[in-house]
């Protein structure tokens, strides 16, 4: 049976020390930071930063490409049956909770599984929960990289006889503002209610600007 373990690899410190940290300290300690909902939003400088990677339609798609909207970035896998889809209908539940603003807001997934999640399969995934979804895919040198430039840390496990696996990684979700930096990090555990709550801040702030 294939399983995703992130749940487990976050909250242990057996496996963190076994994939040598599937979350690094700093990306840990601010998800740890909790934020509200008046504080203005942190930029992070050294983390995120535009990429290209493959989208529908084998379309190459660049986070700039999304500029004028807030971003809502998520990493995992099709075939995780708990934390990825749970982390879907997060994203969902927020779109649904923002209205008309959701019109300003672009969900972002990409795929850690390149080698089993296929253009098809990807898209099947994203728009069982919202049509509007744009799920990402490309070589595993670029999604590493990618990841790599997030603090997203993955890696497959538990294979068995017939070749199945798993793939462990962290879990966050990342809040981008219109220029594509990140802004906030969520845990899985945020209530969808504080992460729109935070989009809407974002778009008051693109708006007092203009």
């Amino acid at each position: 049976m294939i399983s995703c373990r992130a749940d487990k690899l976050h909250r242990t410190s057996k496996h963190m020390r076994h994939l040598g940290g599937l979350i690094p300290l700093l990306l840990l300690a601010l998800l740890s930071r909790p934020l509200m909902a008046s504080e203005p939003l942190p930029f992070y400088p050294n983390w995120g930063g535009n990429f290209t990677l493959q989208g529908p339609h084998d379309i190459p798609l660049q986070l700039s490409d999304f500029g004028g909207k807030v971003v809502l970035l998520s990493f995992g896998y099709t075939h995780c049956p708990d934390i990825c889809p749970t982390t879907m209908l997060i994203m969902k539940q927020v779109i649904e909770q923002l209205g008309d603003d959701a019109e300003q807001v672009q969900v972002l997934f990409i795929t850690l599984d390149p080698e089993r999640d296929h253009a098809d399969r990807l898209a099947a995934y994203t728009g069982y929960f919202n049509p509007n979804f744009i799920a990402l895919t490309g070589s595993v040198d670029d999604i590493r990289q990618v990841a790599d430039r997030y603090g997203m840390r993955f890696e497959k496990e538990q294979f068995d006889d017939a070749g199945n696996y798993s793939v462990a990684h962290s879990n966050v979700i990342y809040l981008l503002d219109q220029q594509g930096r990140i802004r906030v990090f969520f845990k899985l555990s945020a209530p969808a209610q504080e992460i729109a709550d935070h989009v809407r801040q974002l778009q008051q702030e693109q708006q007092s600007r203009q």
